[in-house]
């Protein structure tokens, strides 16, 4: 665990002593956010798609681009390990703090309540050409060409390589199932730790990256 949270530490993201919670943020459900809300979330996204790197990370231009190695550098070490819960929970984290410290977001975090879409992904509000994140990709590369973020050049990726590409999605409804409130209880009602972690990446996890079938 150690070079993982030594990682998020160079960042300058997330590394802060033990304290009591004095500023209690809510974060909601992207469904639940208005218009303008979902935009300031949207700007705060881009400003670090333009924010210069600050560490000399390899493939890296932007602060964005540096997120992103984190998390494709300690993919093995944070996957299919009981780590996978807490360093997801630490990489939220930091991502909302470069949000709000670096790009001026006033909000926290908003997550895409899956569940509700769940098995019907190509439907959800999440992937709105004009109030969300652009819809499903097309083309050879499956590329996305609606939405905020199309002919966005990504430095990071795919998987473990450092090359320019697209964003790109393969939004499949059937695998997207994995993640319906059925297979989120079932994971609930485990009765260990070690169960619950495992149910969770295996199912609802797996759902939402497969469901999506890109970025």
């Amino acid at each position: 665990m150690a070079p993982l949270f030594c990682m998020m530490a160079l960042l300058g993201l997330a590394c802060t002593a033990f304290s009591a919670c004095t500023n209690k943020g809510k974060r909601q459900a992207w469904h639940t956010l208005s218009n303008s809300q979902k935009q300031e979330y949207i700007n705060a996204e881009l400003c670090l798609m333009q924010k210069p790197s600050k560490l000399n990370l390899p493939g890296c231009k932007t602060r964005y681009d540096e997120l992103q190695a984190v998390h494709q550098t300690q993919a093995y070490a944070t996957h299919f390990v009981g780590a996978f819960l807490p360093f997801h929970r630490l990489f939220i984290q930091s991502h909302e703090d470069a949000l709000r410290n670096e790009c001026g977001y006033t909000g926290y975090q908003p997550y895409w309540q899956e569940q509700l879409d769940a098995g019907k992904f190509s439907q959800s509000i999440l992937f709105d050409p004009v109030s969300g994140f652009g819809g499903d990709g097309s083309g050879r590369g499956n590329c996305i060409t609606t939405g905020p973020f199309a002919n966005y050049t990504n430095s990071i990726g795919p998987g473990y390589q450092i090359t320019n590409h697209c964003i790109d999605r393969r939004i499949n409804n059937q695998i997207s199932g994995g993640s319906s409130q059925a297979q989120v209880n079932r994971c609930l009602q485990q009765t260990s730790f070690a169960t619950a972690w495992s149910c969770i990446e295996a199912s609802p996890h797996v759902g939402g990256h497969a469901g999506v079938g890109g970025q």
